[in-house]
């Protein structure tokens, strides 16, 4: 093609493009270097697995007549080794929109989204990072592939950290008690029903770290948002020694899970690391 193309007097840059949107041929292989390769091989890759899973031809087992498990994962490695920041999702519902009047697209984005987040899995496992560290971060639902990166590399950072493991753990506990609580994220704290110094404390220094780790996670400087938000330990640990979480009285019950829930959705905010194994 890039011959063809140089023959009839194409712009050099379409010439190289067409040659390139071929790689990665195979795992470990080289990726396109210019930005129009890039694009097309992501292209030419979305549009292959749309269409493949839309006449339900999905691989089986370990039968992938179509090589979409490659495809997968060039999409993995274009955008992440790549450095292409797009939005996984919005991109594969658009080209089954695109597929609609000729095939049943219904549900192939949100099929081949799950399929690509399992070949991401597996291109994380190769690094020998942990299925729980990848549980964490897909338990927020990140869209953008280098944003999911962003995440893991912090998760990954923040799990080396002393509090780490306590952090894990109470988390563990917060969301095991909003569970049974059937807890609304909506629910506010209300500060005058604080009875106990402990209550009084996280909340305090909870609410002075959203403002601080706020433009952290906006930049996606999530590994020094999730440091930040290590310092809560003390206060958590804490609580729990010290508040009795499921009183009596439902405003003073409620009033507490809202805080607990507070604490949740900030760390939630770059991933969830009650799944975190220590």
């Amino acid at each position: 093609g890039r011959y063809y193309a140089l023959h009839d007097q194409e712009d050099p840059q379409v010439a190289q493009a067409i040659q390139e949107h071929y790689q990665p041929l195979q795992a470990g292989s080289e990726l396109p270097q210019t930005s129009a390769g890039k694009v097309v091989a992501i292209c030419d890759r979305v549009d292959t697995l749309i269409g493949i899973f839309a006449t339900g031809k999905k691989p089986t087992g370990v039968k992938d007549p179509y090589a979409l498990r490659r495809a997968a994962i060039a999409l993995v490695r274009l955008s992440i080794e790549g450095e292409c920041d797009f939005d996984l999702l919005t991109m594969l519902q658009y080209s089954a929109h695109l597929l609609q009047d000729r095939l049943a697209t219904d549900t192939a984005a949100a099929e081949v989204f799950d399929y690509v987040m399992e070949r991401l899995r597996g291109y994380y496992s190769d690094q020998n990072i942990g299925h729980d560290i990848f549980a964490a971060v897909r338990a927020v639902k990140p869209t953008r592939l280098i944003d999911f990166n962003d995440r893991m590399q912090a998760v990954c950072s923040f799990q080396s950290l002393s509090e780490a493991a306590s952090l894990a753990a109470a988390n563990k506990r917060i969301s095991n008690i909003l569970k049974k609580t059937n807890a609304q994220e909506s629910l506010a704290v209300d500060e005058s029903l604080f009875s106990v110094s402990a209550e009084k404390q996280l909340h305090q220094q909870i609410s002075q770290l959203e403002v601080e780790v706020a433009p952290l996670f906006a930049s996606r400087q999530y590994s020094d948002a999730l440091t930040a938000l290590a310092q809560l330990r003390p206060s958590i640990d804490q609580f729990f020694e010290d508040v009795m979480v499921m009183d009596d009285n439902p405003l003073i019950r409620n009033n507490r899970i809202a805080l607990l829930n507070k604490v949740s959705q900030a760390f939630k905010t770059a991933a969830d690391i009650s799944l975190i194994q220590n």
